[in-house]
């Protein structure tokens, strides 16, 4: 049984989408004065049943199909958003590691010691960037490819 949470949010979502039931709702009056599908007697009830079924199932699926295509390319644009902001926050970091290395410049070798070690975690912190920006350079090409201006 459904909830009235999920009431609401269905509701919700026909609020929404009116355009698109205003339209399925046309195609469903259209479908019953089709010609082929109206029944003349008792006996082609059954068929124009069965005719009727099998259009709102071919719509079904062809909305189904739809919604998981909308879905896959919310998700990659979602993931480059995400790859964005970790690329925004490496810029931000290596901002902090440049200050750094200026600060420990005054402070003779101890100060080259400790800055090697930050060199060598900065050098880290590059690598997982550049893995990162590959990922983004990856899932924009998988954008491109499965959807084509």
């Amino acid at each position: 049984s459904i909830t009235i949470v999920e009431f609401q949010e269905i509701e919700t979502d026909i609020e929404k989408h009116s355009t698109v039931i205003s339209n399925l709702l046309a195609l469903g009056r259209n479908l019953l004065n089709e010609t082929d599908i109206s029944s003349r007697n008792v006996d082609s009830l059954s068929r124009t049943v069965q005719t009727l079924e099998q259009c709102w199932l071919s719509l079904k699926e062809l909305i189904i199909k739809r919604k998981y295509e909308l879905d896959d390319v919310h998700s990659s644009w979602r993931n480059i958003d995400e790859a964005i902001n970790r690329i925004s926050k490496m810029i931000s970091d290596h901002e902090r590691f440049l200050t750094e290395v200026k600060r420990a410049s005054g402070d003779g070798l101890q100060g080259v010691r400790n800055e090697y070690k930050s060199l060598e975690n900065f050098k880290r912190t590059l690598d997982h960037d550049d893995k990162e920006i590959q990922q983004l350079a990856n899932s924009y090409s998988e954008i491109i490819r499965f959807y084509p201006t």
